[in-house]
């Protein structure tokens, strides 16, 4: 093991350790100091949590929210949670306003099931709106965090398996019987 001496851009000194079988390479090292060190990469991310988390509690406080429930560190990380959630439902019915208008045309080629299959999404978004402005349960927020990575829209307009997008994303029974009222799949597509 090496070890080599720099100065980072934030001006801080700083030393790295380079393996044995790696072979020198001054590119490589200068690199690694043209960045801020950990410490002040650090304290940027934390000031940046801190302001993403205040300006979400006044958001939240704007809209009229339930205040959450659970520890100070969980009633803030899913604030903050709820908030990106909202977001991003407003951005998935600006998504499917473009869908709509498409469809409108008349032109699109399979128009009758992609019709429905906006309906179902027209219906989920309001129903996950509905259940997260009325949620007061912090954990719930921090354990569906990763749920809506994917998009509902794309996950529902554009997936082959419609109720395999629903079973994964736990969706609630009366939005299952919504899909199945429409037509987008049958009871067997649960089970398979």
């Amino acid at each position: 093991m090496n070890w080599y001496n720099g100065t980072y851009i934030c001006g801080h000194p700083g030393k790295i350790k380079l393996d044995d079988q790696l072979v020198f390479n001054e590119f490589y090292v200068e690199k690694i100091f043209l960045k801020k060190c950990y410490d002040c990469r650090n304290a940027e991310f934390e000031n940046y949590k801190q302001k993403k988390n205040d300006y979400s509690m006044e958001i939240s406080n704007e809209m009229g929210l339930p205040a959450l429930i659970g520890s100070e560190k969980q009633v803030v990380w899913a604030t903050t949670l709820r908030v990106d959630f909202i977001k991003q439902l407003e951005d998935e019915e600006k998504e499917l306003l473009l869908y709509r208008n498409i469809m409108s045309t008349g032109t699109y080629k399979n128009q009758p099931r992609m019709v429905s299959k906006i309906a179902f999404a027209e219906k989920l978004i309001n129903e996950l709106k509905l259940s997260i402005t009325s949620e007061k349960e912090a954990k719930t927020f921090i354990e569906m965090r990763d749920k809506l990575g994917n998009g509902i829209v794309n996950g529902i307009l554009h997936k082959n398996n419609l109720f395999q997008w629903i079973w994964k994303n736990a969706v609630s029974e009366e939005v299952t019987e919504f899909a199945l009222s429409l037509e987008l799949c049958t009871r067997e597509d649960l089970t398979s």
